[in-house]
């Protein structure tokens, strides 16, 4: 089966007893670096398998990406060019509702490109964990440190 799957058993040596129970499989047996067993914990009767592979990790270069920031907007701004536009919306004959979307789409998007500030962000290797509330409780810790630091009260 490991031939058939072009895979290479790892554990050479007995893990419980006299008998190889743990197993360990790799396509890459070249990564090896050490493959030794270990005496087992508490009362455990498996001996512990210890794998030193080399293998280089990488992570995805972090994407850009643009944020809108609708605090900034120019309001009355997009409130004109979505009225101007409204007319020349309804007076229009589309060929189909894929046309009619596409219509309204674009002129949301001109407005909002033409009204709405926006940055570009570069997201950092993040937490899956680290959502929003935990962020500014940790803002909120690392500024209260920095006052007590600074000898600041209150």
């Amino acid at each position: 089966m490991t031939a058939d799957l072009s895979v290479q058993q790892l554990v050479n040596k007995p893990t419980r007893g006299e008998n190889t129970l743990d197993l360990m499989f790799t396509s890459h047996p070249g990564h090896l670096e050490r493959c030794k067993t270990l005496p087992p914990i508490g009362n455990s009767d498996h001996d512990i398998v210890l794998l030193d592979l080399a293998a280089k990790v990488t992570r995805p270069k972090p994407t850009s990406r643009t944020i809108n920031l609708w605090k900034k907007a120019n309001m009355e701004g997009i409130n004109k060019s979505l009225t101007d536009n409204f007319t020349e919306f309804q007076t229009t004959n589309f060929s189909d509702i894929n046309a009619m979307w596409n219509k309204f789409k674009s002129i949301i998007m001109k407005a909002m490109t033409t009204y709405v500030p926006t940055k570009q962000t570069k997201e950092r290797y993040s937490h899956p964990w680290m959502n929003t509330q935990l962020r500014k409780i940790s803002n909120s810790k690392q500024r209260a440190y920095t006052k007590a630091k600074r000898g600041e009260s209150g």
